[in-house]
């Protein structure tokens, strides 16, 4: 068991849920699903937008005992840079502190990232009067190469904060299937698409048309000269930017209230309307299609759009996976996708998806190729590499 050499703590406010530690001016790592390393730094993330964290830093002889009260979990590789100063945690625009944790003779080793309190909340709340997140890493050294599959499988006792997998409504998981069919990331540079959308995000239920219009005018964008008083009516509320291009192309008529928003999405059967006693309510299609199979797309549009699909499910996954053959290098990893899935605690079908989606954004291939199709050869060893790479 190691012995402790030297720790440090600090206590910050952070925004867009973002926990750095890095020495001198190394830049921040990639957090993927919960945390990432890279030489002389890691980013990771908090549990909420607004987080108040509470972070320390401790370096270790070897291996320090681990601590099974600590909610989230992971091992990853470290190597500190020589003389490039104090190991300081910060936040997004957190002002660096002068004290920090000393790294100078590390070398390579290992980096024990542990956190509690991050899944208290979602990712937009704001509660002053809760307790700061708790963040302990533990530095220590090992013997041999940098190993991103090394160490024990990830715990975490939730999902990536901002994501709210894993806890969605029969409600949020149709709405998400805008995302998985190109729908959302095509109409999303709409202001009432993005009004709307959160208008059904918060009412979580069943609503009518002019109910749905008042929960989504808060999500309106003004323009400046918009001066004059709301109309009395939600539906005939105007959205910036009339007549809104990116819906009036698809549906035909010019889209320039709340109240044209949204015919245009039951247009586009991305609303459905449902019965309820005598009253006729709109839900969201769980099912609408892919937006190429409405909308004439060329082939690099459709490319975009399925990128963006996968990004919906696999985007941090997918980080995880570009980390590790970081920290691999030129050889690559020699894997499957059962120990993948194993070591970051997470499906086989994640995996697929996260490898599939590194393709295209990262060139990773794998060989020999997976048959994704039949997804029958999640335990047939396959080497992983990308067409880019740092060297530890």
């Amino acid at each position: 068991m190691g012995e402790l050499l030297a720790s440090t703590e600090t206590l910050f406010d952070t925004d867009f849920a973002i926990l750095n530690a890095s020495q001198g001016l190394i830049g921040n790592a990639a957090a993927g699903s919960f945390a990432g390393s890279t030489t002389g730094g890691l980013s990771a993330h908090c549990g909420t937008k607004y987080a108040r964290v509470h972070v320390r830093a401790e370096r270790w002889s070897g291996p320090p005992a681990v601590d099974e009260t600590w909610e989230d979990s992971d091992e990853l590789p470290f190597v500190a840079v020589p003389d490039a100063g104090l190991l300081r945690m910060s936040g997004f625009d957190a002002a660096t502190e002068d004290h920090g944790l000393d790294l100078e003779g590390f070398g390579s080793g290992r980096v024990r990232v542990l956190a509690r309190g991050r899944h208290r909340y979602y990712y937009g709340d704001v509660f002053d009067d809760l307790p700061p997140e708790e963040w302990l890493l533990q530095f220590f050294p090992v013997e041999g190469p940098p190993n991103p599959l090394a160490g024990p499988p990830r715990r975490l006792v939730g999902f990536v904060p901002f994501s709210r997998f894993g806890r969605q409504s029969g409600w949020a998981a149709a709405l998400h299937a805008w995302r998985q069919t190109g729908w959302h990331s095509h109409l999303v540079p709409s202001p009432g698409y993005y009004a709307v959308q959160l208008g059904l995000s918060v009412s979580g239920e069943a609503t009518s048309a002019r109910d749905l219009a008042r929960e989504s005018s808060r999500f309106v964008r003004k323009s400046s000269a918009d001066t004059l008083p709301l109309p009395v009516d939600p539906l005939d509320i105007p959205i910036a930017g009339h007549p809104d291009d990116t819906l009036t192309a698809l549906h035909g008529e010019p889209v320039r209230t709340l109240g044209d928003t949204i015919n245009a999405l039951r247009g586009l059967q991305l609303l459905l309307e449902v019965r309820r006693g005598a009253e006729m309510l709109l839900v969201p299609n769980p099912a609408p299609g892919f937006v190429w199979e409405t909308k004439e797309m060329t082939e690099k549009e459709i490319k975009g759009a399925r990128l963006q699909i996968g990004y919906a499910d696999f985007r941090s996954i997918a980080e995880d996976i570009v980390i590790a053959l970081d920290w691999a290098g030129e050889q690559g990893l020699t894997t499957t996708v059962e120990e993948m899935g194993t070591r970051w605690s997470t499906s086989s079908a994640a995996i697929r998806g996260g490898l599939a989606l590194s393709a295209l954004t990262s060139g990773v291939s794998t060989t020999p190729e997976l048959d994704n199709e039949k997804g029958d050869d999640d335990q047939r060893p396959i080497v992983v590499t990308k067409s880019g790479y740092w060297s530890a």
